[in-house]
């Protein structure tokens, strides 16, 4: 198994400097949206951040596309190694009490249905997708749904991620839909004036598969990964400001599985 590298960037000394912006983009409605996902509208967006030294910012345009609203739940992946279409969890609770699947018993933990599914490798949460006529979403995408064009550090804005996602847990992952779902930058509350659909858990909960392979440079990636994929989002465990940031990068071995990664699906417009 791969080395984990949480936070590739050490932590800038004193407060950060925002985010480069432009300006956010409106929604449209989508009367054929896919049950369970959410619309990205396209856009034109500066990936990255100046004070990340392996993602300085990129201007990049994103094609609009359909993303999960939830991670994928523990239930919704039995379902699929129901029907003999997916293969169990590489680890699970003999691995650690955190996973959230028991391989000796062959079946989702009790009482974590809701939870996303976790301790899986990439090869399993990408061949999963392809099951349901999805894919795993490329780097660019999964920050341009989480921050959009706004100058946030996280889904929800530049408030602590500590009430508003799920981080510092000592028990786990925590359900989907536990707090509040964002899109593009969007609050909540944002989203409810125009009618919108949201996203759950880009921030906290579990780092997320992304079909993108991890190079040291925004202007070099490659939207197919094979040795070393990257992983967004911050995970249930960890704590501190930046292990959630939006433009944060994380990668690791494709055949890693712990209790800290799983992944939501994408899907072309």
């Amino acid at each position: 198994m791969g080395a984990f590298f949480l936070g590739c960037n050490p932590p800038p000394e004193g407060t950060p400097p925002p985010i480069d912006s432009v300006d956010t983009l409106p929604v449209p409605s989508d009367p054929k949206i896919p049950a369970g996902m959410a619309l990205v509208p396209s856009g034109t967006f500066l990936q990255g951040s100046s004070d990340l030294t392996d993602a300085q910012p990129i201007e990049v345009k994103v094609d609009s596309f359909y993303l999960d609203q939830t991670e994928v739940t523990a239930a919704d992946y039995q379902k699929c190694i129901d029907t003999l279409e997916c293969k169990m969890p590489i680890r699970g609770t003999d691995y650690s009490v955190f996973c959230n699947y028991d391989r000796a018993n062959k079946r989702v933990v009790k009482g974590k249905e809701d939870h996303p599914i976790n301790c899986l490798s990439f090869v399993q949460a990408k061949r999963y997708c392809q099951v349901q006529g999805k894919r795993l979403p490329t780097e660019k995408e999964w920050e341009y749904a989480a921050l959009g064009s706004t100058s946030g550090r996280y889904p929800f804005g530049n408030a602590s991620p500590s009430g508003r996602a799920c981080v510092e847990s000592v028990s786990g992952t925590c359900a989907v839909k536990s707090y509040d779902p964002t899109l593009l930058g969007m609050t909540s509350g944002e989203l409810t004036s125009q009618r919108l659909l949201g996203v759950y858990d880009l921030a906290g909960n579990v780092f997320e598969w992304i079909d993108t392979q991890y190079e040291p440079s925004l202007l070099a990636t490659k939207y197919t990964c094979t040795d070393d994929c990257v992983i967004r989002g911050g995970a249930w465990p960890i704590g501190g400001l930046d292990a959630s940031r939006s433009a944060l990068r994380n990668h690791v071995d494709p055949i890693n599985a712990d209790t800290k990664t799983g992944f939501r699906c994408a899907k072309d417009k």
